[in-house]
């Protein structure tokens, strides 16, 4: 019973979160071409979502804003390590369009970071006391640092490897 009382009564917008990011989610398990401009939209979103979550609790802000960065610099780094090993992107250059290799990790992330976020919430939701609590605030505001920062890592490496893709394309071009 108390579970569908805890759906009922999640608004609406979280569950369009929810569809986007499966839909995301599943469109990068195949190989696809995407402007670069869209690889930001996953990080905007989470550290848009993030930052309102933090801002919106002035208890603790300052230290909760502080422990936010430090996880997105953990994140960051972890995301970037766990993108170092995938497969490299490719240049679709008529179309002037990244080619993004299929991997299952920008779903097992999004899932895993709504759910995360989505239990801290209905936490909070149910014990009021944890609004007032530090090490509670610090712990959500690491987390939600950190799981922004993963995608943050991601689009870092991305970004590097089309300016090695693009500066390879170029030399090779000119030569």
């Amino acid at each position: 019973m108390m579970i569908i009382e805890i759906l009922k009564g999640t608004p609406f917008w979280v569950w369009l979160v929810l569809v986007f990011l499966l839909k995301r989610g599943i469109a990068s398990l195949q190989d696809r071409e995407v402007r670069l401009n869209r690889m930001f939209v996953l990080p905007l979103i989470f550290l848009v979502w993030g930052f309102h979550s933090i801002v919106s609790n002035p208890n603790h802000l300052e230290t909760s804003i502080l422990m936010m960065l430090f996880g997105l610099l953990i994140g960051c780094s972890v995301g970037w390590r766990l993108w170092k090993n995938q497969e490299p992107l490719r240049y679709n250059i008529e179309k002037t369009m990244i080619i993004s290799p299929g991997s299952y990790l920008p779903l097992f992330l999004s899932c895993s970071a709504f759910f995360i976020k989505y239990i801290l919430g209905v936490t909070f939701a149910f014990h009021s006391e944890f609004n007032n609590s530090l090490d509670y605030l610090m712990i959500y505001a690491f987390l939600t640092g950190f799981i922004d920062g993963l995608f943050w890592g991601r689009l870092f490496h991305l970004l590097q490897s089309f300016k090695k893709l693009t500066s390879h394309r170029l030399r090779s071009y000119n030569s």
